[in-house]
């Protein structure tokens, strides 16, 4: 008997904090993109290849989308996210069980524009401490005719089998466009930048890891090792001071955590080199906003 096979492009959307990163992760058991538990985690539209039983998802982990920004850095993180929900089969609507609010609504209604089918996924179930509360939640959501209404928990993986049996059934009948080991398009040395900018994000509090930005200046196997150089550009002197911490302990540690997820991710040993650099008004360069550009 022939398999089918299926091939589909598949949106995470939703509204930041929400998990689509880590379920990102959780469905491709690898660490590609950067997940943190804060808002504006992801900046670029990222895809995940995961090729198994005839199906092939190409998963795009997208930006939040964010209300009220100005800034022209997350107005183009709102246009990557529109840009990925305008171009794929289907979306998975990441929401938290239990929440829904204005934000989400937001979400939704960008979705409808796009016309294109959606998903609805509750995550973070495990915190959740009366699952029996789960499908009175879903029943609040019906009037909103989500194509499957699907319960789990990326940080443990409960549900994912789930998810992937209900979203074959909605990605299209043909021929797989990348390789069966394919994990995802984009280079290694664009994942070492994600790896280092979420160590920012989870070592460094508040409003200053999102004044920063990352560039891998140099990537080199030798002797059995990944050798990596990169620059971290903050706005002011004090950020750069922060960021160095006392004696240069705090980024050392950011180097050290970065090194150890890089070395899961490529599967060899990681040599890591961090410099920091001053680079006043960063946000509004156009070679630096280009590199955030780009969709599906």
């Amino acid at each position: 008997m022939d398999i089918v096979t299926r091939c589909g492009f598949v949106a995470l959307c939703g509204k930041p904090n929400v998990g689509k990163s880590t379920l990102f992760n959780r469905l491709l058991e690898k660490p590609l993109s950067a997940a943190t538990g804060k808002p504006q985690t992801t900046r670029h539209n990222i895809k995940g290849i995961l090729t198994e039983q005839g199906n092939q998802f190409v998963f795009v982990d997208t930006p939040g989308i964010h209300s009220g920004r100005v800034r022209a850095l997350s107005q183009l993180l709102n246009a990557n996210a529109s840009e990925a929900m305008s171009q794929v089969d289907v979306a998975v609507m990441v929401v938290e069980v239990g929440v829904w609010n204005a934000r989400d609504e937001k979400v939704l209604s960008e979705l409808r524009d796009a016309k294109i089918p959606v998903m609805l996924c509750a995550n973070k179930i495990d915190r959740m401490p009366d699952q029996a509360l789960i499908l009175p939640y879903f029943a609040q959501l019906a009037e909103h005719e989500f194509l499957e209404y699907i319960p789990v928990s990326a940080r443990t993986g409960e549900g994912c089998t789930v998810l992937k049996e209900n979203l074959a059934k909605h990605v299209p009948e043909r021929e797989h466009l990348f390789e069966a080991d394919a994990l995802t398009d984009r280079h290694e040395r664009f994942f070492a930048e994600e790896l280092i900018r979420e160590q920012l994000l989870i070592q460094l509090d508040k409003e200053l890891p999102y004044v920063m930005h990352v560039q891998v200046t140099g990537f080199q196997n030798q002797e059995e090792r990944v050798h990596i150089s990169a620059q971290i550009l903050v706005e002011r002197e004090s950020q750069r001071k922060i960021l160095l911490g006392r004696n240069g302990t705090r980024i050392s540690a950011i180097g050290r955590a970065a090194r150890l997820r890089m070395a899961g991710l490529l599967d060899q040993p990681v040599v890591l080199k961090l410099h920091v650099k001053v680079q006043p008004n960063w946000q509004r360069d156009p070679n630096i906003l280009a590199s955030y550009r780009g969709g599906v």
